[in-house]
């Protein structure tokens, strides 16, 4: 599975917040303001739905791809406004009007380029080669891709109501609590997230990270991805396509402050000597 090579934009093509209508853009607008950041809005269509996408690049440092692909997922934009101008790289936000679906489709269980992999998917009725490059377009191999995303407190079978929880085991969903974990990063939803296609203890890697986030307080999930469990998610769909390092940085809904301080903690890691390769 081959990802889609970076779709060619325009140079030049910054805008002014003023010029957006979307709410997260006009709640940041102080922020979006700084002479490092440039914004952007691609839009496109694709089986039948139009997508709209915000953009916002640190046009003086490269960096990783932060991804925010559900909109209601406000925690999840201002975590990655601020990755973004400190960290550098780019930060793509599917834009959905505040709604978690765009018309009934869940934008991040719709990354499948061929219809085999559609097939099996809970939110992907076709192929979406278009949308998953647009997506993509802006990743640098050098850098590693984060998925940034909030949840519901606890997990439905619990009697919570979200689906990300250290608490929660599965043979896709492998938690790994920290010992020494105190504060928001407690919490059970408080989460990174890692994925590999490898049974744990053959990914080296893997443990490696895994043990640097335990020891300095994170709870931990690996997920463990095959093209049987494959739910179009980024996250499948980059480890099954071979892309490393990927990592998804999850909290409990509007806990911005701690996305931030996961944020921190994944760079810190990034910079380590130990750090899986680029």
């Amino acid at each position: 599975m081959a990802v889609p090579a970076p779709a060619q934009q325009p140079a030049g093509a910054c805008r002014a917040t003023e010029e957006f209508s979307d709410l997260d853009i006009s709640l940041n607008s102080a922020a979006l303001a700084s002479a490092q950041l440039c914004l952007e809005q691609r839009t496109f269509a694709e089986n039948g739905r139009d997508w709209g996408l915000t953009l916002v690049r640190n046009i003086f440092r490269q960096g990783p791809l932060w991804v925010v692909p559900h909109d209601d997922e406000d925690a999840g934009f201002l975590a990655g406004l601020y990755a973004v101008e400190h960290y550098g790289g780019a930060l793509v936000a599917v834009e959905t009007g505040e709604q978690r679906l765009n018309e009934g489709v869940d934008p991040n269980q719709i990354f499948a380029l061929t219809p085999q992999a559609a097939e099996i998917c809970p939110g992907a009725a076709e192929p979406a080669p278009h949308y998953v490059a647009a997506i993509l377009a802006e990743r640098n191999p050098a850098f590693p891709v984060v998925g940034l995303h909030s949840n519901w407190d606890g997990y439905l079978e619990a009697g919570g109501l979200g689906s990300i929880s250290v608490l929660r085991q599965d043979s896709k969903m492998i938690p790994f609590p920290s010992a020494s974990a105190n504060g928001r990063f407690a919490d059970e939803d408080t989460v990174v997230m890692l994925v590999g296609t490898d049974a744990l203890e053959r990914n080296s890697q893997a443990q490696a990270a895994r043990d640097w986030f335990n020891a300095r307080g994170a709870h931990v999930i690996y997920r463990l991805v095959s093209a049987d469990n494959n739910e179009c998610t980024l996250a499948d769909f980059l480890a099954l396509s071979g892309v490393a390092p990927y990592y998804n940085l999850e909290v409990e809904h509007a806990d911005a402050a701690t996305l931030v301080s996961l944020a921190d903690l994944l760079m810190a890691f990034q910079e380590e000597p130990g750090a899986p390769p680029d």
